[in-house]
């Protein structure tokens, strides 16, 4: 027997015994939502005969069963579990679950890679911790610490899996799919300012450690971070908030439908908050913040579903900004190399570590988002969404972090001012094959961005606003295209996962270009030994871009640096 007439048998007896299997299983798929707002629920767990599987982003699940019948368990965290008997193999059927109790003793170690128990773990912190900003958000994160210099209004300093990821240059931060990261900011790459997200309209959000997850680009070398807001309210909500340094919240979340609305898969709410503070520093900081947030979202039919949403912020403060701990201790503005007193007509006499010594430094942001998804169940177990985004975005800094170390008549205050918008697209083409129990998900993913940045500029001044020294302008042209495949499979115990994306560049700063490409694999395998115990192994490569600025003045030198990494470890409850 030649090698062709032992391929053409191995085929055959693949396929009797592939038909075999069909006969004597059925098919049994339904839909499970939440009965009070009609919208799907994600990762729910449905069991039935030792099986098991989690629904999708739509709430979908499907699962092969031996006989014409059988009874699920449905359940997931803080929602009451349902137990249902299904007679009709693959008719789709609806299962609504009501709001219940929370239960640690629910939460298990999931062999389903996008329904991990940190997943569960996050819905639950998100539910029971009080959280009023987005820091509060940021820190829900395990291992992710934040820090705030410069006062209220910048973005956070982020210190995750052992990087300094700056403002984010390291950490791949989204809400709802639309990038917060900003290329080639003016204060800093990967800049991630997510001061425009109300936490009342927070639902989940997803986290992962490490360059080891194929739909994330541009900046997952430490991870990634995605927020997504809620798609429908349960009640309606206004709270006024206050504290010391004449400290103040107003906040206010307002369903605008009926009940007999959402029962037609119709929902839409607006969302507002008003921050205001002194601080506790000698120099007040005046910090003021305003957010307004809207969401609108349809079923269109059984299978497709609009969301679209937007939203403004605007931000304004005055920092006390870092002081040298010398001056502290000498208890006076400042002392020079010989130990004597610097009396600055610029500071708050005398010092301590709550003075100032440039009270000239102030900042100002205002950032306008608008969101439009379709997401389409497909037949034959396919899947499509698409998604388009648009921000408008401006930045000012005055900023002075050396004092009088480079000047010592006008001071080394400098001023740092973008207006920017950014254009992107995402979409993902995904299939469920059930081979058996087994199932093979397999994604195509594209994407653009572009961002178009003008008269970012960079220069000295004095403290009257004087111009004295332009260190960086010029308008930026950046985009990102790219495209991954991902290719994820289930089967008992075992989940592996390999994928791979492209991404593709281009800068523009003063009228010259550069171009870069870059190839991202990805690995993951996991084995769930038991509900209290999973063992994994990830390794993956990453990249973040650098500024354009930068690109171009180096021609083209260290573009696209990558971070390489592996994990081997296991998960224990």
């Amino acid at each position: 027997m030649n090698f062709l007439q032992l391929k053409k048998l191995t085929l055959l007896l693949l396929t009797i015994c592939a038909a075999q299997t069909a006969i004597a299983q059925h098919i049994f798929k339904g839909k499970v939502v939440d009965s009070a707002t009609n919208q799907p629920i994600e990762n729910a767990s449905v069991y039935a005969n030792g099986n098991s599987c989690i629904t999708s982003k739509s709430g979908n699940f499907q699962m092969m069963m031996p006989g014409d019948s059988c009874t699920m368990m449905v359940h997931c965290l803080g929602y009451q579990k349902k137990a249902v008997k299904l007679t009709k193999p693959r008719e789709r059927v609806v299962i609504a679950l009501g709001a219940g109790s929370i239960s640690l003793d629910e939460v298990k170690v999931s062999p389903h890679l996008s329904a991990n128990s940190f997943y569960t773990l996050s819905a639950l912190d998100l539910r029971l911790r009080p959280v009023n900003s987005s820091q509060d958000l940021m820190r829900l994160v395990p291992g992710l610490f934040i820090a705030q210099h410069m006062g209220g209004g910048k973005a956070e300093q982020i210190f995750v899996r052992g990087f300094d990821a700056d403002h984010g240059t390291d950490l791949n931060v989204s809400v709802d799919g639309m990038p917060v990261n900003m290329v080639s900011h003016i204060h800093g790459q990967g800049y991630a300012d997510l001061h425009f997200l109300i936490p009342e309209t927070v639902s989940t959000y997803d986290f992962g450690k490490g360059p080891y997850y194929t739909d994330k680009g541009d900046f997952a070398t430490a991870g990634y971070l995605n927020y997504t807001t809620k798609d429908a309210l349960d009640k309606s909500l206004i709270s006024l908030e206050g504290g010391r340094f004449n400290t103040f919240r107003a906040a206010g979340v307002i369903d605008l439908l009926s009940s007999k609305a959402k029962q037609n898969g119709e929902n839409a709410y607006i969302a507002g908050e008003y921050n205001y503070t002194n601080g506790p520093f000698a120099l007040a900081e005046h910090y003021k913040r305003f957010n307004l947030f809207g969401k609108y979202t349809k079923q269109l039919g059984q299978n497709n579903k609009l969301s679209i949403s937007a939203s403004t912020f605007s931000t304004s403060w005055i920092p006390s900004g870092e002081i040298p701990e010398r001056a502290v201790v000498a208890g006076t503005t400042a002392i020079d190399d010989n130990g004597n007193a610097i009396k600055l007509p610029i500071a708050a006499n005398p010092i301590n570590r709550f003075g100032t010594i440039d009270s000239a430094q102030s900042g100002k942001s205002t950032r306008t988002n608008a969101l439009v998804k379709l997401s389409s169940d497909l037949k034959n177990n396919w899947s499509l969404e698409d998604q388009l985004y648009y921000t408008h975005y401006t930045f000012q800094l005055h900023v002075n972090t050396t004092f009088f170390a480079d000047d010592n008549d006008n001071g080394d205050l400098k001023y740092q001012n973008e207006t920017r918008d950014m254009y992107g697209y995402n979409g993902r083409l995904s299939k469920r094959s059930y081979l058996g129990n087994a199932t093979l998900t397999s994604t195509l993913g594209i994407g653009e961005r572009q961002d178009r940045i003008y008269g970012p500029v960079y220069n000295s001044i004095t403290h009257s606003g004087g111009f004295l020294e332009s260190i960086s302008a010029g308008d930026v042209k950046e985009n990102n295209a790219n495209a991954y495949l991902d290719e994820t499979l289930e089967t008992g115990k075992w989940l592996i996962n390999a994928g791979a994306r492209i991404d593709y560049l281009h800068f523009n700063f003063h009228d010259t270009s550069q171009n870069k490409a870059i190839i991202s694999p990805k690995f993951n395998i996991q084995y769930t030994a038991s509900e209290q115990i999973q063992f994994y192994l990830k390794a993956g490569k990453g990249f973040h871009s650098n500024d354009a600025r930068a690109v171009i003045g180096n021609n083209g030198l260290q573009t696209l640096p990558a971070a390489y990494g592996a994990d081997l470890g296991l998960n224990w409850k």
